[in-house]
């Protein structure tokens, strides 16, 4: 283990390697052990642009969707109609619930063939 310090500084936390508060280390190549990680080789990107990713699942999910459940569906109409956005006070978990189930309701409806809007 090679751990760099300066002539006058002390190792953090020494007593975990079982060295005294005054021991002192020598410099050495840190980058000599960057070749002994078994880091996966992989051809995809390490961050993904959630602008891009997102814009084609939420045409799918809403603009197609609306498209195919005019030009498909023949049941009866169902509107879930919502009060008005965060009309009580600031946000909170309960905006985030109802939220949630008018989506899974409407969900339920889509599933059953009913037209919804």
């Amino acid at each position: 283990m090679c751990l760099v310090v300066g002539p006058t500084a002390r190792p953090i936390r020494p007593h975990l390697f079982g060295l005294s508060r005054h021991h002192r280390f020598s410099t050495c190549n840190v980058s000599q052990y960057s070749k002994t990680l078994l880091l996966p080789k992989t051809s995809l990107p390490l961050w993904v642009d959630s602008a891009k990713s997102e814009s084609l699942f939420k045409r799918k999910t809403c603009e197609e969707l609306c498209q195919w459940q005019a030009q498909n569906v023949d049941g009866p109409l169902f509107v879930l109609l919502g009060g008005p956005p965060y009309a009580n006070g600031h946000l909170h978990m309960r905006h985030a619930l109802n939220k949630v189930l008018k989506d899974i309701i409407n969900r339920y409806h889509v599933l059953t063939d009913h037209r919804v809007r």
